[in-house]
């Protein structure tokens, strides 16, 4: 079980599927309503890197079914690994000029986040803006509004939970397609280690 996961109560996150990771979070407590040109800004960003995020992720689950395709397959994970290099590069490059925040137990859906940290977070019922880096390779944050729906303070740190507010369909779509995958790449993980456990 998961320390984010609640022992045996309802998850705050609702039934689905949920994406899992340790990853930089910024939150960061709003004072007055987000307009909404600045909504619907915020919304056209996010869609674009999730685009971007899942093009990064879609080349390296591409499988040849025949000798020539195993063939361009490995044609393209030659280029694809020199791509792989030279985002590594600039990714490194970039994480010491931006501030990225620090990184956090992290539980996602299309709907709400939840995480855990060392200090208070905003109280329940405050507006959010939280700054999530998804990709290493490509360190540009979703910045998701949202509102506290539950803090609970535990012996060492903090659980919060913040409902998303003004998420436009398409974006839900592509954070569901991206949960979608990475669940996938679990199970594939999962199915791997027990082929060997059985091998060895």
């Amino acid at each position: 079980m998961s320390d984010l996961e609640n022992d045996g109560r309802v998850s705050p996150l609702g039934e689905g599927l949920v994406y899992e990771d340790i990853l930089p979070l910024r939150v960061c407590e709003v004072e007055a309503e987000i307009p909404a040109p600045r909504l619907l800004s915020i919304q056209e960003s996010n869609e674009e890197i999730l685009r971007i995020i899942a093009a990064l992720d879609e080349h390296h689950h591409a499988e040849g079914t025949d000798e020539d395709a195993a063939h361009h397959s490995q044609d393209l994970v030659r280029i694809e690994s020199k791509l792989d290099l030279l985002l590594d590069m600039v990714a490194n490059m970039l994480s010491h000029q931006l501030a990225i925040p620090p990184e956090l137990p992290v539980r996602l859906n299309a709907h709400a986040i939840q995480w855990r940290q060392a200090g208070p977070p905003p109280a329940e019922g405050r507006q959010v803006l939280l700054d999530l880096y998804l990709h290493r390779k490509y360190p540009r944050p979703l910045v998701l509004p949202g509102r506290v729906a539950s803090v609970e303070q535990n012996q060492d740190d903090y659980l919060a939970v913040v409902r998303f507010e003004g998420m436009s369909e398409a974006v839900q779509n592509w954070l569901e397609k991206l949960i979608f995958r990475q669940h996938r790449r679990s199970v594939a993980h999962a199915r791997r280690r027990q082929q060997v456990g059985e091998e060895s």
